[in-house]
Order: structure tokens, then C-alpha cells, then sequence
């Protein structure tokens, strides 16, 4: 999955814009980091757009099958996607028209009539036309959006009929939270199991200067009628396979999941027997052993998952070990918790062919987190066929890409960057962000005023002994070597 091509009509501040996210292939150096992995990241200053681009192509989506016209402006997308080969798609919208064209041919997309529960085939002649439904194959298996503006749009009521294409996290919504919601559960899950089985990641980890708790706080429900019938466990996991094949009809999907519910394996009531050993009650609450449970055989990962699709079971409370104590979610710093329900939410949705929309990253992060978070999204997502695309401001995260992966906004151009920015310097990537504002601020020049001030050269070691390592520090440092007795006068020509 990699968008190629976006295409603007005349959206908020962009008129007539066509952005190209990739202006050449990949390196044999840049694959051998980020594997199967495609990443832009949107850099600039504030209010230069990035939101307003990235905001857009949730847009797209999430107004394709029904409300096209909340789309406000015409558009085209252009893509390519690996199914059993790969497809160059393109879907464009002219006027209140949506066109589909794969590989070259178009079609007129048909409109959904929500009463009729049905498409509706347009007054167009010579054009084939394609419903919703024949076209979902060719789309991205989902778009993973984790913004926090008010430009992305409202997520899908709970009665919404549809596609839920775009699955949406709101930023806010995790600061007032103690526990987690029910749909991160699988998300958690595969995030132990990544804690487990990746060493890389395992490692990462344990330099943020945290780990996992062993035991975490469940909710379960095993004795439902729903796990008293027979079913082969191959079958299980042959069931998940078709499941997870974006291809399948909605129809297919929902005979799929009325047939599996009504045959749930003696394997699978074993595994929750053997479930139960790993588990103790106390005080009202239910403890499990994941790291234990899902270290000891293969299995166990599948099992877990199936408990956890079921709503079998719930996941209410982590905690990680941080200086030798444990901290529950709501002990954690506002960083940490940010940063785990983002990982966690993407861990919950993420496959093949998924578009990840991830504003600023960075947010409420220190400089050790932050130098940790692409090696994080590599570790787990190298082996996903998917697009990450990216906003942010920092330095520390921008100079983890090669500047092919980045699209630098300015002045409504859209462009890479002229400097290599992988493993730069932060000094030469601020530089690149902001160089046209080169002017000394209120505190820089008050230090320039008290240079000026200095009559003798202790007054100059004065102010030196009180500097931290900068160009100002340097050029006290040089007056202080070149003092001749006169007031200093050639300060301000060193900006």
C-alpha cells in the first residue's frame, strides 16, 4: 500500500494542489530499515497545512460509500495496492460524480440509497458502473486515523449502515481515562505478545526505562452458552484466515461468524480451563498472568485473541514497572498513557494494506521517548504492506527518515528536502524548518545588550561562566579572547 498522488481541488488554504508523496523509489538502504513499511511524514511550521492534508484524505474515505457530497471540493487520489498483484487505483471525484479506475479503466461509482438498502444505478451512458461493495477489494484494508483536530471528521454513529472504513481515535478522549475501552483488548494482547516474541522490541522497551507488569486486571465470561458446542480448532483458525480476506461479502462474513459462534471447540474449552489456572481473583477483581500464559505454547496467542473477539474477555488495567514499582494506567504520566492507547489502538486494527494517519507523535513525549518512537513502529509494522503517514515538529523524530519520506510544506510548496535528513544533526533540520527566521528573540538580544554592557574581561568571564554551550556562548568567548579594552561592538554581526 502506497499512496502516490493527491490531488486538491480547492480545500481551505490549498487551491489546485497536487502533492506527490513519493518523487523516487525506495533505496536498497531505506528497505533494509523500513522493510515492507512506506512512511511521509509532513513537516513545517504551524498553520502551514499539514493537518488540512492529512484531515483531507480521511475526507476521502470516510465519505466514499455514503454523504459524498461532505466532501467539499472536488479530488483524486492515486494508490497503489498489493492483493494477488499489484493495482494502481485511482478514485476521483468531479463534481457530485465519484470515478473508480483501476489499472486504466474507469467506472462510475453508484450511489447508495439508504432507504432502498440498496445502490442505484446513475443516468450516465458509456461508462461501466461499479457499486461500493465490487470496488471494497481494491480499497485500503482500513484507515487508522489519530488525530486531534477538529478537521477530521465525526466517527460513525452506533447505528451507522456501511462500511466503517475509517476507524477513529480521538487524542482527548485518553486523558480523563483510567481503564481501557473493550476494543483495545486485542490491541493490549498484541502488544504483550510483541513484548514476548520480538527481542527488538522487547529491548526498546526496557530503554524507555520501563517493562510490563506480569499480571494484568480482566473481566471474563466463560461460562456463556456460547463455548458448549463442538469445533475443530483448525477450523478456528481456518475461519480467522477467510475472516481476515477483505475480499469477502459482507453476507459471507456474517454466515462465517453465526456459523463459529454456534460451534465453539472442546480444544478451545480446554484452553480456557487451562486459562483459568493463570488466573486469581482478589478483592473483587480477576489477575492474569498474560506474559506467563501467552509464553507457554504457540497456541495460546490464537486462543487469547478468540477469547478476546468473543468478548470473552476484557482487558480493564495494565501496569508497567517504572524504578521498581508498579503503575497502573491511572498512575501514568500523560506521555505514557498517550503514547501506550496509540500503540494500542493501531496493535487492535493494523493489516495488510492499512493507511495510518498519526498526527504528532511526539506530544507530551521526552527526548528518550521520542528518539524510541520509529524504531517502535519499524519493530512492529515492518512486516505490514501499509502507509504511515505523519505530522510533526520534531527534530529528534524528523532525522529517523530519509528525506525522501519527507514533504517539506512551505509557503504551499510541498516538496522533499534539499539536505539528507537521515541521522542529521538537529541543528542542520532546524535549519531546514526554519531558516527564514534567523532573528535574535527578547532573551537572545537581552544577552547581546549585557555583552555590550562588559567594560573588562571578568565582566565578559562573568557572563561565560553562566552560558550553556551555544553560538552565543561562543561569541562571548571570542570578545572575551579579542578584548582590547574598548566596549564590544561586533556581536550582532555573527547571526
Amino acid at each position: 500500500m502506497q499512496i502516490k498522488n493527491l490531488y486538491i481541488k480547492n480545500y481551505k488554504k490549498f487551491n489546485d494542489k497536487h502533492i506527490i508523496f513519493r518523487s523516487q523509489e525506495a533505496t536498497q538502504f531505506e528497505k533494509s530499515i523500513y522493510g515492507n513499511m512506506k512512511v511521509t511524514l509532513f513537516a513545517g511550521l504551524n498553520g502551514s497545512g499539514k493537518t488540512t492534508i492529512l484531515s483531507f484524505i480521511v475526507l476521502i474515505f470516510r465519505y466514499l460509500q455514503r454523504f459524498r457530497e461532505r466532501v467539499p471540493c472536488d479530488y483524486m487520489i492515486n494508490y497503489e495496492i498489493e492483493l494477488d498483484k499489484i493495482y494502481d487505483i485511482t478514485l476521483k471525484k468531479d463534481k457530485d460524480k465519484i470515478y473508480f479506475i483501476k489499472d486504466n479503466n474507469s467506472f462510475l461509482l453508484k450511489e447508495y440509497d439508504i432507504k432502498k438498502k440498496d445502490y442505484i444505478t446513475l443516468s450516465v451512458d458509456n461508462i461501466m458502473q461499479i457499486d461500493y461493495d465490487e470496488m471494497r477489494k481494491y480499497l485500503p484494508g482500513n484507515i487508522i486515523s489519530l488525530g486531534f483536530d477538529v478537521d477530521y471528521p465525526q466517527k460513525y454513529s452506533f447505528n451507522y449502515v456501511g462500511d466503517r472504513l475509517v476507524q477513529q481515535f480521538q487524542l482527548e478522549s485518553v486523558y480523563a481515562k483510567g481503564s481501557y475501552g473493550l476494543d483495545l483488548s486485542i490491541g493490549i494482547v498484541n502488544f504483550f505478545y510483541s513484548y514476548i516474541q520480538n527481542q527488538d522490541f522487547h529491548n526498546i522497551i526496557n530503554d524507555l526505562g520501563i517493562s510490563l507488569n506480569n499480571t494484568i486486571s480482566i473481566y471474563n465470561d466463560f461460562y456463556s452458552e456460547f463455548h458448549m458446542q463442538n469445533y475443530d480448532y483448525e477450523e478456528y483458525k481456518s475461519t480467522m484466515s477467510f475472516l481476515n480476506d477483505k475480499s469477502i461479502t459482507p453476507e459471507e462474513r456474517k454466515e462465517a461468524n453465526e456459523s463459529f459462534d454456534r460451534n465453539v471447540s472442546n480444544e478451545i474449552k480446554d484452553a480456557i480451563k487451562k486459562l483459568k489456572k493463570y488466573t486469581k481473583e482478589k478483592d473483587d477483581r480477576v489477575f492474569f498472568d498474560i506474559i506467563r500464559f501467552l509464553s507457554d505454547g504457540e497456541k495460546n496467542y490464537d486462543i487469547l485473541c478468540y477469547l478476546c473477539n468473543s468478548r470473552s474477555i476484557f482487558i480493564n488495567d495494565l501496569s508497567i514497572i517504572k524504578d521498581d514499582k508498579a503503575i497502573s494506567i491511572i498512575g501514568m504520566s500523560t506521555g505514557e498513557k498517550t503514547f501506550l492507547f496509540r500503540l494500542f489502538y493501531i496493535l487492535s486494527r493494523v493489516c495488510d494494506n492499512s493507511i495510518i494517519i498519526l498526527e504528532e507523535p511526539e506530544t507530551h513525549l521526552n527526548y528518550v521517548w521520542i528518539r524510541q518512537l520509529m524504531p517502535i513502529f519499524i519493530t512492529l509494522f515492518e512486516g505490514y504492506d501499509i502507509h504511515l503517514l505523519i505530522s510533526s515538529h520534531s527534530q529528534t523524530f524528523i532525522n529517523m527518515l530519509f528525506k525522501s519520506q519527507i514533504l517539506l510544506i512551505d509557503n504551499n510548496d510541498i516538496s522533499n528536502p534539499c539536505i539528507n535528513t537521515f541521522m542529521a544533526n538537529e541543528s542542520v533540520i532546524n535549519h531546514m524548518l526554519f531558516s527564514h527566521n534567523t532573528n535574535y528573540n527578547v532573551m537572545e538580544n537581552n544577552v547581546i545588550k549585557q555583552i555590550k554592557k562588559c567594560r573588562n574581561k571578568d565582566d565578559l568571564l562573568c557572563l561565560l561562566d553562566e552560558m550553556g554551550e551555544s553560538l552565543l556562548r561562543f561569541l562571548i568567548y571570542k570578545e572575551y579572547k579579542d578584548f582590547n579594552g574598548d566596549e564590544p561592538t561586533n556581536v550582532e554581526n555573527h547571526k
